[in-house]
């Protein structure tokens, strides 16, 4: 409401000191008002978009590692809306070749920060929730595991690890590619 204002008084300024000033807007508000709603078309599908993306990319991590994970999502949304602020401007007249270089700087750091988490940290993670896949059906909770000089009852299984109660409420987080590595030995719980 501010600047609405701030601009109507500016034009009855100009228009009261210097009429002739005025003549050509509606002119060049006619010729540049396609421009405008195809700028606030696209920032529109841009949100709708990046919603969606989000949302969906959401629902696979989710479903992947039982998480959400919502700052992904808001990088997902954000980066379509970048995309599209940059795509808006440019069909509005804006140089934007310097948005586009900061925008693919920004996007292909992030990209080299994830690869490099996956390939140098995440490798044993990946591995441990590649094990729990392989060994979902043989592991429940309930059941009495005994693995090297582990012995307990599986307490909870993460999409990682399980969980081991060892006795006298001691517990004991066993990485499941461990199991996959070293012979291990499953009693089953009783059926009620």
């Amino acid at each position: 409401m501010f600047w609405l204002a701030a601009v109507t008084g500016v034009v009855t300024a100009i228009g009261f000191a210097s009429p002739a000033t005025l003549e050509p807007i509606p002119a060049d508000i006619l010729a540049w008002l396609p421009r405008a709603l195809a700028a606030g078309l696209i920032l529109l599908a841009g949100y709708a978009g990046g919603g969606a993306l989000s949302a969906a990319i959401g629902a696979t991590v989710q479903r992947a590692t039982r998480q959400r994970s919502v700052a992904l999502e808001r990088t997902l949304r954000y980066g379509v809306m970048a995309a599209a602020i940059v795509l808006a401007l440019g069909n509005l007249g804006v140089e934007t070749t310097s948005l586009q270089i900061l925008i693919a700087a920004t996007a292909g750091s992030i990209g080299l920060t994830f690869a490099l988490i996956s390939a140098l940290g995440g490798h044993r993670v990946a591995t441990n929730i590649a094990a729990g896949r392989t060994l979902r059906a043989e592991l429940a909770v309930g059941d009495r595991i005994h693995v090297d000089d582990i012995d307990g009852t599986i307490a909870a299984l993460r999409p990682a690890v399980a969980i081991v109660e060892t006795g006298h409420g001691a517990t004991t987080v066993v990485p499941l590619a461990l199991l996959l590595e070293r012979p291990f030995r499953i009693t089953k719980q009783p059926a009620d």
